[in-house]
């Protein structure tokens, strides 16, 4: 398909990317050592997504990024980077900039909150104990140190279930004692899950 395509969307795409990546070797990921190959099969050596899209001369645009700038961070735990929201800032009006000199009708959409999505609900932080009912709250490597994770507080991610059994499902002891701890990389703390709330409205301001 010679022309550009019209959904120039990328899985993983940050704000960055659509000004600058052109393919995955030089885009915002690939800094970071993690290259997303679904780059080079949207925009096949064309340009940048911005590029792609003033070249079909749209008379609607619709632009819903920015989610991917905070959700790496959450859904690792809080162990990989996220966008600093003055950064975002920038990178914002230099794209809504280039927006508006397509002089077309463009939809934009907020980001949505980050830790209602299953991935940070379906597993609490606690289990219970099938003799007696009796409800054991998961021991957790947080930022700061080791410590029982709290109901309503702290979110596990669905990562942890790798970690809480085995192949057959029998329960492995992760997370049952402070010596065995849920690794820092599937939880997102109560500090870690304040940031991210912010960092949410920090972007949707900006938006």
């Amino acid at each position: 398909y010679a022309a550009p395509y019209n959904n120039l969307g990328v899985p993983g795409a940050f704000l960055y990317d659509i000004l600058n990546t052109t393919k995955t070797a030089d885009s915002y990921t690939a800094k970071a050592g993690s290259l997303n190959p679904i780059f080079d099969v949207v925009l096949r050596g064309q340009g940048s997504a911005f590029r792609q899209a003033k070249a079909q001369k749209p008379t609607m645009l619709f632009c819903w990024i920015g989610n991917n700038d905070i959700l790496g961070h959450a859904t690792s735990g809080g162990t990989v980077p996220l966008t600093d929201p003055n950064v975002f800032g920038a990178l914002w009006k230099q794209l809504a900039d280039s927006l508006a000199s397509l002089n077309t009708k463009v939809v934009i959409a907020n980001i949505p909150s980050v830790t209602s999505i299953p991935f940070f609900t379906t597993i609490p932080p606690a289990t219970k104990n099938p003799a007696n009912g009796q409800i054991i709250l998961f021991y957790g490597q947080t930022k700061t140190g080791v410590r029982q994770l709290v109901i309503g507080q702290d979110l596990v991610t669905l990562q942890a279930s790798a970690l809480l059994t085995d192949a057959n499902g029998n329960p492995t002891g992760v997370g049952l004692s402070p010596t065995k701890p849920l690794p820092d990389a599937v939880i997102l703390d109560k500090d870690e899950v304040a940031v991210v709330k912010t960092t949410v409205a920090a972007y949707n301001q900006t938006l």
